[in-house]
């Protein structure tokens, strides 16, 4: 009788760890976003209330340039070009109107889709960065500030201005971070991710 208690009290607490094994696995299961030649990023541009689709896809991606591709039905494709120096310090975004069938190149100290390495360096070092002249400060996410992308929780970064009013959520991807969503957006539209591929 003895034996066997302790056998069930053994088989409890294997099945236990079992189970907070498997939740715990399943918690830390967080979509890890990369960017690649061949990524395609599935953004929701919001403008007035209405949600307009843009695919964006990465066809060139090297330590001194990155370029997209994009497309946005009923507007047309076209490219965006970001040089090493806006790779290397780029702290604003390039929010101007998509202009098709073109090769833009983003201006130096813009960039777009992608953060600098000095912003990515800033939040790695004092949890903060510079974003369109906003000081952001990283936070816990916590309820609807968890972005799922794919079905999954994503591996990103929340981060709020100094009022509180523009929140700003990065894919935690070290080598080529990237914009997951952004709200009270001051100098452009609100953007969020829905797909990756």
């Amino acid at each position: 009788m003895y034996f066997r208690t302790i056998k069930n009290i053994t088989m409890k607490k294997v099945l236990l760890a079992v189970l907070l094994g498997i939740s715990v696995g399943a918690y830390t299961q967080a979509l890890k976003p990369t960017l690649k030649k061949g990524t395609v990023l599935t953004y929701a541009v919001v403008n007035d209330g209405q949600e307009t689709p843009i695919n964006i896809s990465v066809d060139s991606i090297t330590d001194n340039f990155v370029r997209f591709n994009w497309n946005m039905e009923g507007l047309g494709a076209g490219k965006w070009i970001v040089h090493k120096a806006s790779l290397d310090k780029a702290e604003r975004a390039y929010w101007d109107d998509l202009v098709p069938n073109q090769d833009v190149e983003i201006p130096d100290g813009q960039s777009i889709v992608i953060f600098s390495k000095a912003q990515w360096a800033s939040y790695q070092k004092d949890k903060k960065l510079n974003f369109d002249q906003q000081t952001f400060t990283a936070k816990k996410a916590t309820g609807d500030q968890i972005i799922k992308v794919n079905g999954k929780e994503i591996d990103a970064i929340y981060l709020e201005s100094e009022n509180g009013s523009t929140r700003l959520w990065i894919a935690n991807y070290a080598k080529a971070p990237f914009l997951v969503k952004i709200t009270g957006n001051t100098v452009g539209p609100d953007v969020e991710l829905r797909a990756i591929k």
